[in-house]
């Protein structure tokens, strides 16, 4: 025998003696296990994560659920609201108080609506326009009603509106009214100077200016603004004159009384 022939009958001896290597993956046939002796002793002590995740997963999918339910709401913010005009605020930009911005806001939608609320006024306003109008108390506004007396149909449109300075808006407006000569065109610019703090008007000032100021309905309405302006003019020194009297009236009755000295709830004539 040759040395070869030994050495390969000593390999197949050895192979055939040694202990086969379990493959890997294959499961043992007591518990199921793919692990070796050792490892399995080790896989019995780790316990189970299943049960312990899927609990709280459940909890992240629920609490995920009610937040986007919670912010659902705020999507109501995106919806349009039709036919609302505000075409006289888009390229307003005010540099002075919140108070200031709002009183403006609401200036310009009166004006659109051609109709004057006291709140917008300080109790002591002053008024006046280019047609001799002029009167202190926001009382008075309630009278200020030419245009819409005046025209059988008219429209109205805020053209500009800028804030000259901290406390004094101007707001530039046309109007058009229908008459029975004809239309009136009429571009008219209110300027008002306002308390900072509060945004009351302190002081307005209109200024009112024909298209065609020798067409035969733009001389009339001129003519009867002048008329209506003086009257009204008038009617307040009347109301001025019956106040007069009246405090002088109070006066000269309390002056008919005095209080005794010594004794102060005494009255006597």
């Amino acid at each position: 025998m040759t040395a070869t022939t030994m050495l390969m009958s000593f390999r197949r001896e050895a192979f055939a003696t040694a202990p086969r290597a379990r493959k890997v993956g294959a499961p043992n046939s007591v518990s199921g296990c793919c692990c070796s002796a050792a490892s399995r002793a080790r896989c019995a002590v780790v316990p189970s994560t299943s049960a312990a995740t899927t609990a709280p997963a459940g909890r992240r999918t629920a609490n995920r659920r009610t937040v986007a339910r919670r912010a659902s709401p705020s999507q109501r913010e995106d919806v349009v609201i039709e036919n609302l005009t505000e075409d006289y605020c888009d390229d307003f930009v005010c540099q002075s108080s919140p108070a200031v911005e709002q009183s403006v806001r609401q200036l310009a939608k009166n004006i659109s609506q051609v109709v004057w609320g006291a709140r917008q006024f300080a109790p002591k306003v002053e008024y006046s326009d280019d047609a001799t109008r002029r009167f202190k108390g926001n009382d008075k506004y309630e009278r200020l009603t030419f245009p819409r007396e005046y025209f059988d149909k008219c429209r109205v449109s805020v053209d500009a509106m800028e804030m000259v300075d901290l406390d004094t808006a101007r707001i530039e407006w046309s109007l058009a009214g229908e008459t029975t000569l004809g239309t009136v065109d009429l571009s008219c610019v209110s300027t008002f100077e306002m308390n900072v703090i509060t945004g009351k008007v302190e002081k307005h000032r209109d200024e009112w200016k024909a298209s065609n100021a020798l067409a035969p309905a733009s001389l009339l309405f001129l003519a009867s603004r002048l008329r209506w302006s003086v009257a009204e003019n008038i009617k307040d020194k009347v109301e001025e004159a019956r106040e007069a009297a009246a405090r002088q009236e109070e006066e000269k009755d309390d002056s008919n009384y005095f209080v005794d000295p010594m004794d102060p709830k005494k009255y006597a004539t």
